[in-house]
């Protein structure tokens, strides 16, 4: 079974890039045929993604969130999901393409990375860490969704003030929509990462000694708070929406590089070997 389970990790980044390519031909020649295709074969892969992250479940007997390469995979999987959502319901498959050049070096570093070696914690087989890891990792996706969007909307927002109406002018949303689409991304990333905080300190507290001295849990905070104020001066004083973009991409770039300092630099219980933390 795990030979098969890796030929079909191995085989997904080829997958996602082929949808890249799909929604890249419809975004540059607005091909009738990839109009047609898109979503389907996004949906598809997605599909499989699911399944494969559900039979290395049953095969590791514990959520298959261990390690970073999974974490990467994962991710991948929850940022395809929140975009799918989101083009149904604006109807408008033409911001695909930014999303997939996301999502496809995610899936690639998740098959191509290897694996750290070694027995996991008996955490990883509790309920509540899947609910916590998961309600976290749809907040980042939200947030990189978000950012996708928000480079969009700068993007247009060039062109407009270029008054370079060219192909992104005709195949991009108009900027109030985009502004909606990125502040909706984001607001859906601070309610789940604000649920994850909450389950994470409840559950931490009974589980792991000091806690609270995880830096892990500062970044974290860090980067609710940038969002949290992005959100509450938009609410609160009607931030427009070129600034807002600029604050969202800002605090995406302040979790991207988080987690680079705790894989890299910083200590954190969020090691899941055995002894080795939550």
């Amino acid at each position: 079974m795990n030979h098969a389970l890796d030929i079909l990790a191995a085989l997904l980044p080829l997958l996602y890039a082929l949808c890249s390519v799909n929604y890249a031909v419809l975004f540059f020649r607005g091909s009738g045929f990839a109009r047609r295709t898109v979503t389907p074969f996004l949906l598809g892969t997605a599909l499989l993604h699911i399944g494969l992250v559900v039979l290395r479940s049953v095969d590791l007997s514990r959520c298959p969130l261990a390690d970073f390469t999974e974490i990467l995979s994962l991710l991948a999987l929850a940022v395809v999901a929140v975009y799918l959502v989101l083009e149904a319901q604006q109807k408008n498959p033409y911001t695909g393409m930014f999303i997939l050049f996301l999502v496809t070096p995610l899936a690639a570093l998740s098959a191509l990375l290897v694996p750290r070696p070694g027995p996991t914690s008996e955490l990883l087989r509790t309920a509540w860490f899947g609910f916590h890891t998961t309600l976290a990792l749809l907040g980042y996706a939200s947030f990189a969704v978000s950012a996708v969007y928000a480079f969009m909307f700068l993007l247009l927002h060039h062109a407009l003030k270029q008054r370079s109406f060219g192909l992104i002018f005709d195949r991009l949303p108009p900027l109030d929509v985009l502004g909606r689409m990125t502040f909706g991304a984001a607001s859906i990333g601070f309610v789940a990462l604000t649920l994850a905080i909450v389950v994470g300190v409840s559950w931490g507290a009974k589980v792991v000694p000091d806690f609270w001295r995880d830096p892990k849990l500062h970044l974290t905070l860090l980067v609710w708070a940038l969002y949290g104020s992005g959100l509450l001066l938009r609410i609160r004083f009607r931030l427009p929406n070129r600034p807002l973009a600029v604050l969202f991409l800002t605090g995406f770039l302040v979790a991207v590089l988080s987690v680079w300092m705790l894989q890299t630099v910083l200590r954190t219980f969020h090691t899941f070997t055995a002894g080795g933390g939550a």
